[in-house]
């Protein structure tokens, strides 16, 4: 996921050193559309901060997701449970994702629709790294990052790095079970 930067050649053939005036800030997805796919299962404790309803709280979170390509579209499961909380995130197959991206063999994110407690049409946001393969970029770790919002007033109700671009690596590391980028 990229964040695009636009300069603009004039009618001389001038590039502009920098933009002026209004503009509007969108991300780029390159994604994949061969037979590469991303799983994990595990759990993790989310860093303070991370659950809006109770910014104290950083217990355990249990997950598990696969995601891959399927007749042209992006199918799979999410689910992510704090069961001290009564807060479930599901997305179930045949769920289709926005878009699946990898790079290299160690970096996945994704991107799509998921219920809570089995209501509502939440966004949610994965990023995951596979510590299986050296990567020096991504950490060599396996690392989550998820962001669960609101789309209608666009409202955070759980992400694991608050305030950071969607596009930032992730950060919270696994306590057990493992993240594939296949």
């Amino acid at each position: 996921v990229f964040e695009p930067n636009v300069r603009v050649l004039d009618g001389c053939g001038l590039l502009s050193s920098h933009v002026t005036g209004v503009s509007s800030f969108q991300y780029l997805a390159v994604y994949v559309t061969s037979n590469q796919f991303t799983t994990m299962g595990g759990w993790y404790n989310t860093p303070a901060g991370s659950y809006m309803a109770d910014p104290s709280f950083d217990g355990r979170v249990n997950m598990g997701n696969v995601v891959k390509p399927q007749n042209g579209v992006f199918k799979g499961e999410l689910e992510l449970n704090i069961s001290d909380k009564n807060f479930k995130v599901h997305a179930v197959n045949p769920t289709t994702w926005d878009y699946l991206t990898i790079a290299g063999c160690c970096f996945a994110q994704f991107r799509g629709y998921a219920k809570i407690n089995g209501t509502g049409n939440y966004r949610v946001l994965v990023a995951q790294t596979d510590k299986t393969y050296s990567c020096g970029a991504y950490g060599g770790n396996n690392m989550i990052r998820i962001k669960v919002w609101d789309p209608v007033n666009g409202n955070v109700i759980y992400d694991t790095q608050p305030g950071a671009a969607d596009n930032a690596l992730p950060t919270t590391p696994l306590s057990g079970g493992s993240v594939k980028v296949h």
